[in-house]
């Protein structure tokens, strides 16, 4: 059988291969400086990537060996000592040389497109989980524990970043005590912070229906308005956040439940309508390209697919994945390159009409991928 040589891409998939798996690792020890990490071409010299792509002519093209750390379908192990028993539980970047990572104990990693670099703590101290980071771009980050213990920073300067506490407005504070009287707001953790833009973010936490909404960062004492208090059709926890515009917001969660939006976040209000997702497995997270091109993904190897279907409707179909693990994560560059994670290491490749597996390195049975992100085709 002939053996799909490595390319270029490869290569570059190395350097965040470890995050997408959700690999576990280090930090450094209280009061050190930042620990660096580096990573040389992504653990693979040019030689050994060299041989990798040469294929006897005369051959049956079964002559192919992979570079050491990487598997036949490219992806690499960076290992990080520094991380050693951290949990790495989301990645997300804005550019190739800007990418941030977070997990267990407050941790917080940043690789600045040739090392990583553990900050030994958020300047708030924290020993919290971070569960989840999104940015709008490199000067506006956001890190997330639970609805109590959020953190911004405005970016990665000079080999470090200054991570501050969100201090939420006097109003959110009322909000917050309210919402204490039926349940532990502060103990409830936050899936997702996600958004358009500087002024259009989104935060989901574990609470029933619980999701909010800032018009950025400001100052530093962020409004988080309640979106979803009002709305009576389901009482499940939502997880997943997508919007292909500011007015056209989906969220994804437990029991197949899909909410959709058409006009977004306005006067403090957002109306929703709950869709037919087709399915009751809980979904985990949403992705797409277009208003008419999303993916959502979830346990049991669930994958729904917003599109046309045969008769030229626009609705949720179901995708086969092939999988019965638990999908946990979804990212791509484009409408024929989507990529899926989630336990029993399991990584699998849409070209946006079917899905086929795409194997790790030898990893245990048990390691789950948390999260995926990528800068472009050739660099996830």
């Amino acid at each position: 059988m002939t053996r799909r040589p490595i390319v270029d891409r490869s290569l570059a998939l190395g350097a965040l291969a470890s995050l997408a798996w959700g690999l576990v690792g280090a930090c450094a020890a209280e009061g050190d400086g930042p620990a660096r990490l580096d990573v040389p071409d992504a653990s693979v010299d040019a030689a050994s990537a060299d041989a990798a792509v040469r294929v006897d002519a005369g051959d049956s093209g079964d002559a192919f060996a992979a570079p050491p750390g990487c598997s036949e379908d490219g992806w690499c192990n960076v290992t990080l000592p520094e991380l050693e028993g951290v949990t790495l539980s989301a990645v997300w970047g804005s550019s190739s040389s800007d990418v941030w990572a977070v997990g267990s104990a407050g941790t917080i990693a940043h690789f600045d497109g040739a090392k990583w670099t553990v900050l030994p703590k958020t300047d708030a101290g924290t020993k919290q989980t971070l569960f989840t980071i999104w940015g709008s771009g490199p000067s506006d980050v956001w890190a997330g524990s639970t609805e109590r213990v959020l953190f911004h920073t405005d970016g990665w300067k000079q080999d470090h970043a200054t991570w501050s506490l969100v201090e939420g407005s006097q109003r959110w504070k009322e909000r917050l005590a309210a919402f204490e009287q039926s349940e532990p707001v502060g103990k409830l953790r936050v899936w997702t912070l996600w958004g358009t833009g500087p002024s259009d973010v989104w935060m989901l936490s574990n609470g029933a229906v619980r999701a909010w909404h800032a018009e950025g960062y400001g100052d530093g004492s962020v409004d988080w308005i309640p979106v979803l208090d009002y709305f009576t059709g389901t009482s499940i926890a939502f997880k997943g956040a997508w919007a292909s515009a500011p007015d056209d917001v989906w969220l994804v969660g437990g029991e197949g439940k899909i909410v959709h939006s058409r006009t977004g976040y306005k006067d403090e209000l957002v109306d929703w309508e709950l869709v037919n997702s087709g399915t009751h497995q809980d979904l985990n997270a949403i992705w797409g390209t277009a208003p008419d091109d999303i993916w959502a993904v979830g346990r049991i190897g669930t994958i729904r697919h917003y599109t046309y279907d045969a008769g030229d409707a626009l609705r949720w179909v179901s995708a086969t994945s092939g999988v019965d693990a638990e999908l946990r994560a979804i990212w791509g560059s484009g409408p024929n390159d989507v990529w899926l994670v989630g336990d029993a290491a399991t990584i699998l490749h849409g070209d946006g009409t079917s899905w086929s597996p795409s194997r790790p390195p030898p990893l245990p049975d048990a390691t789950a991928f948390r999260g995926i992100w990528g800068s472009g085709p050739n660099d996830i």
